[in-house]
């Protein structure tokens, strides 16, 4: 459609002007989902009917059944790095949330057990609480590394500051609701989290008004970095 003049004519014949496919960009992986989404967005017995002269560009019924697929598992990522993306407003706040939502989204989908890309799935719920290991750790979804007697203490995982939990309780476009809705535990589990997450805020309010000017102004930093737009630059 983008090299043929006759047949973009012939596609907006069928569908108009106002509809096409965009281009794929190499440097942005949510163009491709958003072309994906565009081409199924279409009506399948209209686009036969273009590409009757296309044979090679017609999507055969197991494709399109993929690309639907691929539309559904990895629209909530270019959700996420959409909302990830920000520069203008504050972004911190909201990587427990989408971390967690973006597993459980993936979760319902492995369940579902009849998908073409299941692999791809778990592949990539894998990768998920690989890249995103502390995030899973601090709220009980994955156990935290322990320091063995006579041995360094071990390294960190990634993303296991609690500056991350922290921005997500302040923010109160998110507070606890991700805990309710995404926190896959049991109940006596998340019970539990909830309190403890009460109990960080408090911590450090507490160390906001018993500690020395130096750590009141860090704190201070923090908890306007976490809540209000336009910061995040200065921060």
């Amino acid at each position: 459609m983008h090299t043929s003049g006759l047949f973009r004519d012939q596609f907006e014949k069928k569908f108009g002007s106002k509809k096409g496919i965009p281009a794929a960009v190499v440097t942005r992986w949510n163009s491709t989902i958003r072309q994906v989404k565009s081409i199924i967005g279409l009506d399948y017995k209209d686009l036969t009917e273009v590409c009757e002269d296309h044979k090679e560009a017609l999507p055969t019924d197991r494709e399109w059944s993929i690309m639907k697929e691929l539309a559904e598992i990895l629209s909530p990522f270019a959700q996420a790095t959409d909302l990830l993306q920000g520069d203008k407003v504050v972004t911190i706040s909201a990587v427990v949330p989408s971390i967690l939502s973006l597993n459980h989204h993936l979760q319902r989908l492995a369940s579902a057990r009849d998908k073409y890309l299941m692999s791809m799935i778990k592949a990539l719920q894998q990768s998920l609480k690989q890249r995103f290991s502390g995030v899973f750790a601090n709220v009980g979804m994955m156990p935290k590394p322990k320091q063995q007697p006579g041995q360094n203490p071990p390294v960190p995982l990634p993303f296991s500051d609690e500056i991350y939990l922290l921005s997500a309780l302040l923010d109160p476009s998110f507070a606890m609701m991700w805990v309710q809705e995404d926190v896959l535990v049991d109940a006596g589990q998340k019970a539990q989290l909830k309190e403890s997450l009460k109990g960080l805020c408090g911590f450090n309010i507490a160390e906001f008004q018993s500690n020395d000017l130096t750590q009141s102004i860090s704190f201070l930093r923090l908890f306007f970095c976490s809540i209000l737009p336009f910061t995040m630059t200065r921060c």
